[in-house]
């Protein structure tokens, strides 16, 4: 009968040890998991501040090429030619240049950067061949 006292006190003992790792085990893993998280957090932070910094030297680059554009040599038009004019309309179309032969609305892009909203719609317009000669005479 004591034996088995003993014995019943030793698994007590055992099973009350084994729960006290497990609780050990939990709080580590939970520990590990918080530390996880807080990184996760702080990488997600600085991937955003730089996609940020990308996003913004893009738009800067793009504002500038935008710019330096009519001296490039991508550039299809010779600005030396007295045939050429280049008029400069900025939003939400950056030129446009008329020649002997055409009037072209032209919009400068960089890297993937696609057409807005508005440049769409001019886009179509132009293509649906809706543009107009307007003299507007102010009495003066």
């Amino acid at each position: 009968m004591v034996v088995g006292f003993i014995i019943l006190g030793i698994a007590f003992l055992l099973m009350l040890c084994s729960n006290l790792i497990g609780f050990y085990k939990i709080k580590q893993l939970k520990n590990k998991a918080d530390a996880y998280n807080e990184l996760l957090i702080k990488t997600s932070e600085e991937l955003e501040k730089t996609k940020f910094q990308k996003k913004s030297s893009e738009i800067r680059l793009g504002f500038l090429t935008e710019h330096l554009a009519p001296v490039l040599k991508e550039f299809p038009y010779d600005l030396e030619s007295p045939d050429v004019w280049l008029i400069p309309l900025g939003n939400p179309i950056d030129y446009m240049v008329i020649t002997k032969d055409e009037i072209a609305f032209v919009e400068i892009k960089t890297g993937v950067s696609q057409l807005n909203t508005h440049q769409k719609q001019i886009k179509q317009l132009i293509k649906d061949q809706k543009i107009v000669w307007k003299l507007i005479r102010i009495k003066g």
